[in-house]
């Protein structure tokens, strides 16, 4: 198809009608027309106030062409965040769920960021979900018609790694007050988040755990504002809860993470067994200390166990916590000063040192970086630091 060059007339309506970028605009959509006649048509359906992404029939989402379709939700730059942090959480070979998926633009650019990832994304909406079938197409993941989680299959249970929802968040007395563009022409169902906004989100949280592996995330987009009952939500509901927040897109994501048993129990089903396949309960699988990066999540590639990152043990660094992770950065300092010594029985190699701390350094996690500084220190060394912060000693074997 040949671009039609705008006229400054086009980039006036434009302008005309409140478009703030209106030469960008109007390049767009001469991109997009193939004879003067189209570019006028498109310009009509602009200026009469439908949303760019929806004239031209696709959106730029995280470096991806999303397409979307008259009257589904158009992704925001925003939720970019929310793609962020869940990729962040993915173990290698996740089982990703997108709920309130809209276009399936964050269920897509998962599947684009992440290997070998199982995906599934559901919506209630039959445009948004004939929408993401065309971002998501079958080899790639799995889109669902219904109602949150009602369409997924039950070998999801208890397998789920990261579970995304981009949920309707909006105050119903506020809608009235966006912006036309969404008000008009994007799906009710898609804004309207209840009275307080929080009607959909609390449905999810409290839908979440049953999915969940242990150690699993639910990650929520949210507004600030909103952001603490959110939280609440997900906290009643039994997971382990923080905020983030992204000041350079205006993002803000709740995380709740199921608790992931002491020892490392898996869960009835799995995915050793293959996908969609159950196997029976095994026994515990024996774990390695909190603490210390395992197979399950290279350090290589700065991913550590979600399980290791809880905050309940006793015996466990708080990752989480400043004060903990300024402790393991000066022990780590100082024995890197001090000189790396030839492998002890409970000390890791000179060069695995070196790498883990190379690591950390490269990080821009903190938790993530007190782990891995974490695991390059000897077992005397964390021995003493988990003496100070509990003030009980612990056994070497199990600060090894």
């Amino acid at each position: 198809m040949t671009a039609v060059p705008p006229s400054s007339a086009v980039v006036e309506r434009l302008r005309a009608a409140g478009c703030v970028f209106a030469e960008e605009e109007a390049e767009l959509l001469g991109t997009a027309a193939g004879t003067p006649a189209d570019l006028a048509a498109l310009v009509d359906r602009r200026v009469a106030g439908l949303p760019l992404e929806q004239v031209l029939g696709w959106a730029e989402f995280c470096g991806l062409r999303i397409v979307v379709e008259p009257g589904v939700f158009v992704p925001r730059r925003r939720t970019g965040f929310l793609v962020r942090q869940a990729a962040a959480l993915a173990p290698p070979h996740p089982v990703v769920v997108d709920l309130c998926c809209g276009t399936g633009a964050v269920g897509a650019v998962l599947a684009a960021t992440l290997a070998d990832v199982e995906l599934y994304a559901a919506d209630i909406d039959p445009a948004a979900v004939r929408c993401a079938r065309r971002n998501i197409p079958p080899g790639v993941g799995r889109v669902l018609e219904g109602d949150l989680d009602a369409p997924l299959p039950s070998f999801l249970l208890g397998r789920v790694d990261v579970l995304v929802a981009n949920a309707p968040y909006v105050p119903t007395d506020a809608i009235a007050t966006m912006p036309p563009e969404a008000r008009d022409h994007e799906a009710r169902v898609a804004l309207d988040g209840g009275a307080d906004g929080l009607d959909v989100q609390r449905r999810v949280a409290a839908a979440a755990p049953r999915w969940l592996a242990a150690g699993g995330s639910l990650l929520i987009e949210t507004s600030e504002r909103q952001a603490p009952a959110t939280a609440d939500a997900m906290t009643a509901a039994g997971l382990v809860t923080r905020v983030a927040r992204s000041a350079e897109l205006d993002g803000t994501v709740v995380i709740g993470t199921r608790p992931g048993r002491q020892g490392g129990d898996e869960p009835a089903v799995g995915r050793a067994a293959g996908r969609g396949a159950t196997r029976p309960a095994t026994s515990p699988r024996r774990m390695p200390p909190p603490g210390v990066p395992t197979g399950r999540r290279s350090a290589d590639k700065q991913h550590v166990t979600r399980q290791d990152l809880s905050q309940g043990s006793p015996r466990s660094p708080r990752w989480f916590d400043p004060a903990h992770q300024a402790d393991i950065s000066a022990a780590l300092d100082s024995h890197l000063a001090a000189g790396v010594p030839e492998r002890g029985p409970f000390s890791p190699r000179p060069e695995r040192v070196r790498e883990l701390a190379e690591l950390a350094a490269a990080s821009t996690l903190p938790a993530r970086a007190a782990l891995l500084r974490w695991g390059a220190l000897p077992a005397s060394v964390r021995s003493h630091l988990l003496t100070s912060w509990f003030g009980t000693a612990v056994r070497r074997s199990s600060a090894a």
